[in-house]
């Protein structure tokens, strides 16, 4: 059976301020254009430009938005499975921060408010981790709030540079059933990585995938298909550690026409899949 297929939010908008992949104002529409295109769900967006007309920040923390967004979300049929932090990338998770815990719990609440079932926590860019003191504290970072996220079966789902085997070392360390890995296909093949060899490898540890294409080297999206992701081997390598999802769609979009790139590449998802 086909894992669930869902969509980055921000991704069925005209893009804000250049940027592709955003929290958007006309959030509540792209529930609709989500449900018209067949997508199962959203992945919600928080980051540090985060909008909200009375709170100044993403409706998800104020409980009277959380009770409209559960009543779009339930009227189109458009699941919210899981949350990407982008405001992590920006504001920096890698060294002892109270202030970041301390949103990272607040939004572990959310999760469970929301159903949300994965919270994605992206090391990249200015968040990389590049050492062993950086994953010592991260570590330290995010094992704060996984008596939380026990108690509410909310799971954190990294999203790291670091290869296949310094990820599943990295990722054990927690000792956490609640701490894996969100496994990024474009994103890994950029790196030069074998994609397909690592999903079997790190097995029952990924939580999540986002779907993107890239070529080696470039950190270019492209259309899936004419980059160098092999998706019919990681597809093989994910049915084989029998992954069920969510699968989200990162994939390169253009300024006009991101509703039809949407509705093409879901479709060249869901074809590889069941090919």
């Amino acid at each position: 059976m086909i894992p669930k297929i869902g969509i980055m939010q921000g991704r069925l908008s005209p893009p804000q301020d250049g940027r592709f992949q955003f929290f958007p104002k006309n959030w509540q529409a792209e529930f609709s254009q989500a449900q018209q295109l067949g997508f199962d769900s959203i992945e919600w967006i928080y980051d540090e430009d985060n909008w909200d007309i009375r709170w100044g920040f993403n409706p998800v923390l104020d409980r009277e938005w959380r009770d409209e967004i559960r009543n779009i979300s339930s009227k189109h049929g458009v699941g919210i499975h899981s949350m990407c932090v982008d405001y992590f990338m920006n504001s920096g998770f890698l060294r002892p921060n109270d202030n970041q815990v301390y949103i990272l719990n607040a939004l572990v609440f959310v999760a469970r408010a929301l159903g949300i079932k994965n919270i994605v926590l992206p090391f990249l860019e200015k968040a990389t981790i590049k050492n062993r003191k950086q994953k010592k504290e991260v570590i330290e970072n995010v094992s704060s709030v996984l008596d939380l996220c026990h108690l509410f079966g909310v799971k954190l789902a990294l999203e790291t540079e670091l290869d296949a085997v310094n990820l599943r070392h990295f990722i054990r360390a927690f000792q956490s059933p609640y701490v894996g890995i969100c496994y990024d296909l474009g994103n890994t093949v950029s790196y030069g990585h074998d994609s397909p060899k690592d999903i079997g490898f790190l097995g029952d540890l990924i939580f999540e995938v986002h779907i993107k294409d890239r070529k080696i080297g470039s950190a270019k999206s492209i259309n899936l298909g004419e980059g160098d992701v092999d998706f019919d081997g990681c597809f093989r390598a994910l049915k084989s550690i029998g992954f069920n999802g969510p699968m989200i769609l990162q994939a390169n979009r253009s300024d006009v026409y991101y509703l039809d790139d949407a509705k093409r590449q879901l479709d060249f998802v869901r074809t590889k899949w069941r090919n």
